[in-house]
């Protein structure tokens, strides 16, 4: 990346936050993009120390501007979590700060800290700091989690699978606010069978048809319901997958960047393309019928439950068969992972032939091989 030359500022923000730190004070900055402008004092006032290398890894290439995500994205690369909380700025603890503030009327501020009764803010539209009493506004506030690890402790020993974990407990409230729709569903779907039994037991059985009316009115309201959280929990699915699929490509990409070049050197670089492109399964199992099944089991033990409630010893008749799927499954499961793993080599074998027939493509032509 070319540095800007003088008396010109190039039109990338993440352009402009790098020049700054060769020379010296991230705080020179001064940019039309709020956010932008919050890095610094929020980088002061969590007690960031400076590592300016860290810093531009963690930037977005080539961004003109930065929003709110890009901002957290920044963070949590460098070690710090956030979390929203909806509240009043006045009522955030103390013992939170420093905080990022979302106010509903467009403010955008960094509470830095506390002393006594004044309160010292950094409002990053004007790009002044203030000390005072807050206002009583609402919004939301971005609390911030250290996860760095504490000076004088050893690192735990880490698997192969923590970084993706990581990622993944990132989007855990919106998992939380999946499995909670999907509870609603699943309740919606319960009642559609129960409608039905009333349908027979308490209309036609009683002949009482005046009562028909307000049962199908009640029913076409929860089928309407049903559809709406059905096409909201596939929205939010596919924002999961979409920002799983780009910070686990980031991520990988780093961890390949990072190993020694003993692990890589003896693999062909289709090879270590197609390793990269399996990584594409995460986003299709979320953005396919996979997810949706795996939110739903949990709700099977309610299903059993009013199976029991209504029909006694049928229950045991799901509850076997389950626990025969589960036996099969445990029987075929080491099997399986074989299977996976020969599907693995041989999607890297079928890449490695195909990219050095496309490189070699001239030679064949040559001696005649393309039989």
């Amino acid at each position: 990346m070319n540095t800007p030359s003088a008396g010109k500022q190039s039109p990338f923000i993440t352009e402009q936050i790098a020049d700054a730190l060769r020379s010296g004070d991230l705080g020179d900055v001064k940019t039309d993009s709020p956010y932008a402008a919050c890095l610094h004092p929020l980088l002061k006032a969590l007690g960031w120390r400076d590592f300016n290398r860290s810093l531009v890894e963690s930037l977005p290439h080539f961004a003109k501007t930065l929003d709110q995500v890009d901002l957290r994205n920044i963070l949590v690369n460098l070690g710090y979590e956030s979390s929203p909380l909806k509240t009043q700025i006045n009522k955030i603890k103390p013992e939170l700060y420093p905080c990022l503030f979302e106010g509903k009327n467009g403010e955008i501020l960094v509470i830095i800290d506390q002393h006594e009764t004044e309160t010292t803010w950094f409002n990053a539209l004007d790009q002044q700091y203030y000390k005072g009493k807050l206002p009583s506004t609402k919004g939301t506030a971005y609390l911030f989690t250290d996860k760095h690890q504490t000076h004088g402790i050893a690192k735990l020993h880490q698997t192969n699978n923590d970084w993706a974990m990581r990622l993944v407990m990132r989007f855990r409230p919106l998992l939380n606010h999946l499995l909670i729709m999907t509870g609603l569903i699943n309740l919606i779907t319960l009642f559609i069978p129960l409608f039905i039994m009333v349908i027979y037991d308490k209309v036609i059985g009683t002949r009482s048809a005046e009562s028909l009316p307000y049962l199908l009115a009640g029913i076409v309201i929860l089928l309407l319901a049903d559809l709406i959280l059905r096409n909201i929990r596939a929205r939010l699915m596919g924002r999961v997958a979409g920002r799983l699929d780009y910070l686990i490509g980031v991520e990988t990409f780093q961890q390949l960047l990072t190993i020694p070049p003993l692990y890589t050197e003896k693999s062909t670089v289709s090879a270590q393309l197609s390793r990269l492109k399996q990584f594409d399964t995460l986003r299709d199992f979320f953005t396919g019928s996979n997810a949706s099944t795996l939110l739903e089991l949990p709700f099977i033990i309610l299903f059993i439950i009013v199976i029991a409630l209504l029909a006694g010893p049928i229950a045991f008749i799901p509850i076997a068969m389950i626990g025969t799927y589960i036996l099969f499954g445990l029987f075929w499961l080491p099997h399986l992972k074989s299977e996976v793993l020969e599907a693995g080599i041989a999607r890297t074998d079928k890449q490695r032939v195909l990219m050095q027939t496309l490189t070699g493509r001239q030679e064949i032509k040559v001696i005649g091989g393309e039989s």
